[in-house]
This record gives structure tokens, C-alpha cells and sequence, in this order.
């Protein structure tokens, strides 16, 4: 079962980062296709980047956590159905309905 965190009109805009076992910073990441190796990560960050589509995020097969908060999607995103391990989505401050 996923968690979802926050709704329409709450939720934290933090400093985006990635991560795999550990926690770091890294260089913002401005598409998902910049993403080296999206399978090793655990928790991701794309966070207030103005992603309308998010079509790759099915590569991130392993994540956990997954922010997408203060973005611009609208639409159902049915590539999260390939992430079996998610447990935590924030989807705060996007458009969807």
C-alpha cells in the first residue's frame, strides 16, 4: 500500500536532492532522463521542477519514497504502478484532480 503525504494546499518545498542507501545532496536534477541509474535509487526528490509528464519515473523500479510536490501534473500517473516497492508519494501542490 502506498502513503500518500500531504494534499492540495499542504506540504514542505525543501531543497531537492537524491538519494540511494544513503542520504546526499547532489546537483538538481532538471529532467528524470538526467538521472544516472535510476534503479539503485530508494527515495527520490523532484521537487518544484514544472513536470507536467513524468513518463520515465517507471525506471526508478526500486524507489520507496517518491516527492513530486510543486509540480504541474495533472493527470493520473499510471507509470507509478511499476514502482512496487513505494510506500511514501507526495503529490502536494500539483494540478491533479
Amino acid at each position: 500500500m502506498i502513503k500518500f503525504i500531504g494534499s492540495a494546499g499542504s506540504g514542505s518545498h525543501g531543497s531537492n536532492f537524491n538519494s540511494s542507501v544513503s542520504t546526499f545532496p547532489a546537483a538538481p536534477i532538471q529532467r528524470l532522463s538526467d538521472v544516472k541509474n535510476p534503479q539503485k535509487l530508494l527515495t527520490f526528490r523532484f521537487v518544484n521542477r514544472k513536470a507536467t509528464k513524468i513518463t520515465e519515473i517507471s525506471l526508478f523500479k526500486n524507489l520507496r519514497e517518491l516527492d513530486l510536490t510543486g509540480n504541474m501534473l495533472q493527470e493520473e500517473i499510471k507509470e507509478l504502478n511499476a514502482l512496487n516497492f513505494l510506500k511514501n508519494l507526495n503529490l502536494s501542490y500539483n494540478k491533479i484532480q
